[in-house]
């Protein structure tokens, strides 16, 4: 298992990255270590169905710890970041992050704490992700509009192909003509439909997210914009729509 595994990752890498449906998809850890140098890295390391665990909740902390530019120029960002130091940085030992991956969530951290207007919270920040690996990795912050787009298309595609493997299992349960393959038809058709309900809750409550941080962020005092551009001066981020 841990060879198929191994190999899917590098096709992904070779052949899905950046292309196609996943061309506005970005990385939140893209300059520490991407979700793929991840998954290959546990992957030798452990291998199995713990490795398959630990990936699995890394797509979706690759997600959850994401920031994004508002139309209004301010930052919004994922549900990593409602969450509580101590409980971001438990998850983190546990998943078996590397120092700079953690750094740079503490970076992303310090922006939205500064935007918050908390700028000793902020600076905390910076200190132990400095502490954590001096290199400063650079943020990447995702264009929300783009972002928006990038996850419907993707969303329309997983629907297509679900909707084109439910038609194909019924076509060939109606040619086979037993009630084993109506069954097994009935039961393929079902979990792409369950499949399917995670990724649109995601989805929708990631815009109800956006859209309420972007009505608070029309009350963010200037001084606390100020100070990320001060104490950032470095901008360890960036705006990127791709790997």
């Amino acid at each position: 298992m841990t060879w198929l595994l191994h190999v899917l990752v590098l096709a992904y890498r070779r052949w899905l990255s950046g292309r196609g449906p996943l061309r506005d998809v970005a990385c939140t850890f893209a300059h520490a270590e991407s979700c793929s140098a991840y998954a290959l890295r546990l992957l030798e390391s452990r291998g199995g169905l713990r490795a398959l665990r630990l990936i699995r909740r890394r797509l979706r902390r690759c997600g959850d710890a994401s920031l994004y530019r508002l139309s209004s120029g301010r930052l919004g960002w994922g549900e990593l970041h409602e969450r509580s130091d101590a409980a971001v940085a438990r998850e983190l030992t546990e998943a078996h992050e590397l120092p700079a991956s953690q750094a740079l969530v503490l970076r992303s951290r310090a922006l939205i704490d500064a935007q918050r207007g908390a700028s000793q919270r902020a600076a905390r920040s910076l200190r132990r992700a400095a502490s954590l690996c001096p290199a400063r990795s650079r943020v990447i912050v995702r264009d929300a509009a783009r972002s928006r787009a990038g996850r419907r298309a993707l969303l329309l595609w997983r629907a297509t192909a679900a909707v084109a493997i439910a038609a194909a299992c019924l076509a060939v349960a109606a040619l086979v003509d037993r009630w084993w393959a109506a069954v097994v038809a009935g039961l393929v058709v079902a979990f792409l439909a369950l499949s399917m309900v995670r990724p649109i809750s995601r989805h929708l409550a990631l815009l109800a997210r956006l859209d309420d941080q972007a009505v608070l962020a029309r009350f963010v005092a200037p001084a606390a914009m100020a100070f990320t551009a001060r104490d950032l001066g470095h901008r360890p981020w960036r705006t990127a729509a791709s790997r």
